[in-house]
């Protein structure tokens, strides 16, 4: 343990009567770990995190390890950050990730991503010893990474920025039954990691975008700087992003409340968007080779830290 006096904190002044020329850019946690030295920009949308913000994200990454290996039955692993572009290519979604999507060629000419979810390589490497048998299911494998994404409009610090740390969650099921149980059995394993963070939080159904499947929820802290809309029943208390609502389904009530919301994590049932493409299958217990039905789930390690200071 360092003396206090010696911990790295380059603090950044700011007068309290500066003028912020572009308010676009700037967010309260932003300035704040600026100020407090806990963050410093490095370049546009990329930031270097100094030891001070070093032990909170570890102390976000060991919260999350617990939750989702306690209360998930999920095992950390780590995939490469580099994905064959190929890979994409097979799944459909080079073509229509757009020019967020990170790309680097090697000295053979071989284009490689930058992940920013990891969809196809955890699927090719089930697919590489598939079949298995039906026994070893389910399987939930996460890791905890560096993600990229080339923001045309990176703001508001580290929670929207080219360079993030995500955990992502991919689960495998013998059937869309199986898979239902795991995204219930996932959820509420968020549901207790964020009674934990103690920070207010809102779940709402989402779109499933780009990254595809048939439902998905997103998790919000609410805030003034959040870029999401979210609509709430005052009746049922069930939830939507506002891009995903139509009228209440549970209980056709016209009380809703609406608020702006920072995303910080994301569920999804795949289906077998991903694996029936890239041939990961099992061993029914007729000894037929049969599609696994997959899920993937999401939560921004740093925007949780950047969001939490936001509220």
């Amino acid at each position: 343990m360092n003396r206090l006096t010696k911990i790295f904190q380059p603090t950044l002044i700011v007068p309290k009567n500066a003028v912020v020329k572009n308010q676009d850019v700037t967010s309260k946690s932003q300035r704040l770990m600026l100020e407090q030295g806990l963050i410093r920009q490095a370049g546009n949308g990329t930031f270097y995190l100094m030891p001070l913000l070093q032990r909170s994200l570890q102390k976000a990454v060991d919260l999350v390890d617990h939750f989702m290996q306690r209360h998930a039955s999920a095992q950390k692993l780590t995939l490469p950050i580099l994905t064959a572009a190929s890979l994409w290519r097979q799944s459909g979604r080079l073509e229509s990730a757009g020019p967020e999507l990170m790309r680097t060629t090697d000295r053979h000419g071989k284009q490689q991503i930058l992940g920013p979810t990891h969809e196809e390589s955890i699927t090719a490497l089930v697919a590489s010893i598939s079949p298995v048998s039906y026994r070893a299911f389910p399987l939930r494998l996460y890791q905890i990474s560096t993600k990229f994404r080339d923001e045309m409009k990176p703001r508001f610090g580290l929670m929207r920025a080219k360079e993030f740390l995500m955990k992502d969650l991919y689960t495998f099921d013998v059937g869309r039954g199986e898979a239902r149980e795991t995204y219930e059995e996932v959820n509420e394993a968020y549901r207790k990691l964020f009674d934990a963070v103690g920070v207010g939080y809102v779940k709402v159904r989402g779109d499933t975008g780009t990254i595809g499947g048939s439902e998905s929820h997103e998790y919000h802290f609410p805030s003034e700087v959040g870029e999401d809309q979210l609509v709430c029943c005052g009746e049922c208390g069930m939830g939507w992003n506002q891009e995903m609502f139509g009228g209440c389904e549970r209980c056709g009530g016209a009380n809703v409340s609406r608020q702006a919301g920072i995303e910080v994590a994301h569920a999804f049932i795949l289906d077998d968007k991903y694996s029936k493409t890239m041939g990961a299958k099992f061993l029914a217990k007729n000894g037929k080779p049969e599609t696994l039905q997959m899920g993937c789930y999401g939560i921004g390690v740093t925007r949780l830290l950047a969001a939490g200071v936001e509220v």
